[in-house]
């Protein structure tokens, strides 16, 4: 027996009348979703593309050996380290722009056997990856956006 491919005979079925009222309706709200969708996209795409901007933070830590003690209970590095002192400049870099970020440490506070200094730089943009960062022109690290972002602590020897 061969498979009927074809409906049997009979009356012509009815008018799908439904299609033909809707077809403009639907072509109508199709275009407007798609230009509502384009435009969230583009307005997405150029919020997207600006840089962000982030606070730097840290604390750099100078082991008892190369601090010394200050008259008011702070302290300051000594030796190699003399020049961390409160109100030392700082500087964040990244590629070709080595002090792109300017700012400065704190005044040094004892914390058992350290000395510490903190910091905080703010608009910092990201997307760098990797920058530098310059203590008073004696340390140079390179340090990661995600240990800036979370408060990076620095110990020197």
């Amino acid at each position: 027996m061969r498979p009927a491919y074809w409906l049997p005979p009979g009356p012509d079925r009815p008018r799908r009348t439904w299609q033909r009222r809707s077809r403009i309706p639907v072509i109508v709200g199709g275009t407007l979703l798609l230009a509502v969708l384009a435009a969230i996209t583009i307005i997405a795409l150029a919020l997207g593309s600006s840089p962000g901007h982030f606070t730097a933070r840290g604390r750099v830590v100078i082991d008892s050996r190369s601090a010394q003690l200050t008259d008011g209970g702070g302290c300051v590095g000594s030796g190699r380290f003399s020049a961390v002192v409160g109100g030392a400049a700082l500087r964040i870099g990244y590629g070709e722009h080595p002090d792109a970020f300017v700012g400065e440490l704190s005044d040094g506070e004892v914390d058992g056997n350290s000395c510490v200094f903190s910091f905080s730089v703010d608009d910092v943009t990201s997307g760098h990856g990797t920058y530098s960062l310059q203590i008073a022109d004696v340390v140079d690290e390179k340090v990661s956006e995600h240990d800036l972002r979370s408060g990076i602590r620095l110990t020197l020897f």
